[in-house]
């Protein structure tokens, strides 16, 4: 009816409170929905904590249900398909050692028998706690899930070991490499001063070595190797190395008769005698040679 009313009218009647909101309601509704789902979400991990009901599988240890379980046993097997030869032993067995106080009976659709549990302790066992032969322990799916946080926990510890290490790994392996360029540096270095004094004992052997045991030839490519120009003569022959003029008589040793103590212009350096060699010549008596 409040949807049917014109629109000004609709708000004049929600604010004086004749026409309840309907935003109100959906809020509320909404809240409550919520609350059922939460509750509901409770109850089913409430019920499931323990695995998919119908896996045969919870009582492994490295056993963690998944969906899969959940769609591939579902409920399991039901209770009231159980053999008769099994309902009589568990009659029995709950006659002659009746439940302690706190211990419940439930059936396991998955294994397809009946378990104990104690609602305070959460412990299990498969048998009467007071049989003799029970062992009382946590149940499976619960140690599971323990190992299985556990195993994720080192697997996010590996993973970051691992980073590290990587990061480490590549720091040595700069390090090593940056340590095998300086020795590869320092080797190619030694190599070639090892080079150099082959080489100098090689130019020292041949230069101990006689000429006449080198061809021309022989004689050529070491002057070429030693830098010697090919038309000196030390490059073919047994002339010491030298330059132009290598050999060639000095100035005082030639007799040209200049007088190279006189100073002053060339025309005094003539071939003339000096002042006191005619009276030396005339007189070598009264002149003794010095």
């Amino acid at each position: 009816m409040a949807t049917s009313l014109p629109p000004l009218l609709l708000q004049k009647l929600q604010r004086r409170g004749i026409v309840p909101d309907e935003k109100k309601e959906e809020e509320v509704f909404a809240e409550s929905y919520d609350q059922e789902d939460e509750t509901k979400a409770d109850t089913g991990k409430e019920k499931y904590r323990g695995g998919a009901p119908g896996c045969p599988n919870k009582h492994i240890l490295f056993h963690v249900c998944n969906e899969y379980c959940f769609d591939h046993w579902q409920e399991g097997y039901p209770e009231s398909r159980l053999s008769d030869r099994y309902l009589e032993q568990r009659k029995k067995m709950l006659r002659n050692y009746p439940l302690p106080e706190g211990w419940t009976e439930i059936y396991d659709s998955g294994m397809r028998r009946h378990y104990y549990w104690n609602q305070s302790t959460d412990e299990v066992c498969w048998l009467s706690p007071k049989h003799p032969k029970a062992v009382i322990s946590e149940s499976a799916p619960k140690i599971a899930r323990e190992m299985w946080n556990l195993s994720s926990h080192k697997a996010e510890d590996n993973a970051e070991d691992e980073v590290t290490n990587k990061g480490r790994n590549r720091i040595e392996r700069g390090k090593e490499g940056r340590r095998e360029r300086e020795n590869r540096h320092d080797r190619r270095n030694g190599m070639a001063l090892a080079k150099r004094g082959r080489a100098a004992e090689d130019d020292s052997d041949e230069d101990s070595r006689p000429v006449a045991e080198l061809t021309e030839r022989d004689k050529l490519k070491r002057a070429k190797r030693k830098g010697i120009d090919p038309m000196d003569p030390s490059a073919y022959g047994e002339a010491p190395e030298g330059a132009w003029t290598t050999g060639l008589r000095e100035d005082q040793e030639v007799k040209t008769g200049v007088d190279v103590t006189a100073s002053g212009p060339l025309f005094q350096q003539r071939p003339y005698p000096a002042p006191g060699a005619i009276l030396r010549r005339m007189h070598p008596d009264k002149y003794p040679p010095q």
